[in-house]
């Protein structure tokens, strides 16, 4: 059975090899002219910063209260890295507001989070450009609510029955600020040329957030271990700072369980997610410029005036 294995193992390597080769003219060719001797570097650099690193951290808790866990502060690393690399090179062969608008997307289904820090730091590198990243921002932040209700359908479809109008307005509200044409014309043109690159790959922003994801956990554990939940909406609150998917999944399964209200299980969600803005809204200042700030502030602000209106209209009229 091993040899049987490792004898498959060895027929698809040769088949992929044999891939390799018969494509190595086209490769030559892309990496030739299609991609810099820079950022070519910074791809290498980037894909050790993923497969030379991770692989030798530790993946458990060390410091007061097990708060530093390496492995899992390092993956936030990899989020901000993947996006800024991601972005730099989607910009760069489909255009400004095309590449922009994917990375956006992608970024809210793998993290909001590493999203926004991302788009705060290019603000530093093209000021002029902070109204596209701030969309970008918006954008991406949007495209979480539709994910977390996948969750939330998944574990508890009695809370997802609840809570799809508010997250459903929280989207439409998102995506129409982050999607409306701008009046003054400003909107960058299609080709190419028109995109200012900086480099595809950024560790010392990404080393930042990092640090602040393991303070930031630093408290949350602090805060749990003097004080004890507190609750469930405080918990949530305290926790959705950091970690919404984690709040989602335990306040679904509480639900689920008959331990909590609907509505209390729908106010722990939107806890959840108005600290986990708060800490981004914060991310948006620090990171970026206060234009940008500003910008992802209000779009936050119109998403959850969105949502708690319905949600009150909701359950005023059950």
């Amino acid at each position: 059975f091993p040899y049987a294995t490792l004898f498959r193992s060895a027929i698809a390597r040769t088949v992929v090899l044999a891939l390799f080769l018969d494509a190595r003219v086209a490769l030559k060719k892309f990496f030739v002219e299609a991609v810099t001797e820079r950022e070519f570097n910074d791809t290498l650099r980037f894909l050790a910063v993923i497969f030379v690193i991770l692989p030798v951290l530790p993946d458990g808790g060390y410091g007061p209260y097990e708060f530093f866990n390496p492995r899992r502060v390092w993956m936030f690393v990899i989020l901000v890295c993947s996006i800024n690399w991601l972005g730099y090179f989607l910009q760069k062969f489909l255009g400004g507001n095309e590449g922009l608008r994917w990375t956006a997307i992608l970024g809210g289904v793998a993290s909001t989070t590493a999203a926004t820090s991302a788009f705060a730091r290019q603000c530093q590198e093209e000021p002029e450009r902070t109204p596209d990243y701030a969309r970008a921002a918006v954008l991406a932040n949007a495209v979480q609510f539709p994910r977390i209700y996948a969750l939330i359908l998944v574990i508890s479809p009695a809370l997802a029955a609840a809570s799809i109008v508010p997250l459903a307005a929280m989207t439409v509200a998102g995506l129409a600020l982050a999607l409306w044409p701008r009046r003054n014309g400003e909107n960058l043109k299609p080709s190419k040329p028109d995109v200012k690159l900086g480099n595809p790959f950024h560790l010392v922003p990404a080393l930042k957030f990092g640090a602040a994801f393991a303070i930031i956990r630093l408290v949350v554990r602090a805060s749990s271990e003097q004080f004890g939940e507190g609750g469930v909406l405080s918990a949530s609150f305290i926790g959705g700072s950091i970690d919404v998917d984690a709040i989602v999944f335990s306040v679904s399964g509480l639900l689920k369980d008959g331990q909590l209200a609907t509505a209390t299980a729908v106010g722990g969600v939107f806890l959840a997610l108005i600290a986990n803005a708060a800490f981004k809204s914060f991310l948006a200042y620090s990171g970026g410029n206060r234009e940008f700030g500003k910008k992802v502030l209000t779009g936050f602000a119109l998403m959850f005036t969105a949502g708690a209106g319905v949600w009150a209209l909701q359950f005023a009229r059950g």
